[in-house]
């Protein structure tokens, strides 16, 4: 739950709403103070007009985007397979069961487990939200594990699950 609220925040005082903020200001002031009103206009307006400009995005990459050379390639030690979430499911009566993975899930179980088959590396599915619930509730990778074992698609110990706890 906290997860949610600082995520809804961030969304409201960060760029771009912070300058519609100004703009919201602006207004409720424009009959108080006109002046002050139209310097704020002015001032969220041109912001918002920079941020859209070429000539920002340019500078914000080249201030914090850096091109290092890439690593040596080194051999693989893990397939990775990130979670897209999961849906519900229902049992014959229309009582909710826990979630199974979605599709595009689905599709990347498969090839994952196609490809620590062909190279007999260990698999590592990741997913889900961190939110107050995840000490009583299993995480996407948990339902991901849990349908390739119930496919026969992994054994018992070729399962890599990241976060939370066996």
């Amino acid at each position: 739950m906290l997860w949610q609220i600082v995520s809804l925040l961030k969304r409201f005082f960060l760029p771009p709403l912070a300058l519609g903020w100004l703009l919201l200001v602006a207004w409720l002031l424009m009959r108080k103070h006109p002046r002050a009103a139209r310097s704020l206009l002015g001032v969220a307006l041109a912001g918002l007009y920079f941020a859209a400009t070429p000539l920002c995005s340019n500078w914000l990459m080249e201030r914090f985007v850096f091109d290092h050379a890439p690593p040596a390639a080194a051999a693989p030690q893990v397939i990775v397979v990130l979670g897209a979430g999961r849906g519900l499911n229902f049992d014959a009566s229309g009582k909710v069961l826990e979630g199974t993975p979605i599709g595009s899930t689905m599709e990347r179980l498969v090839t994952g487990a196609r490809l620590a088959k062909m190279t007999g590396l260990p698999l590592l599915v990741t997913g889900g939200k961190p939110t107050a619930t995840t000490r009583r509730r299993r995480g996407d990778a948990r339902y991901a594990g849990a349908r390739l074992r119930h496919a026969g698609a992994l054994g018992r110990g070729r399962l890599a699950q990241h976060g939370g706890k066996r």
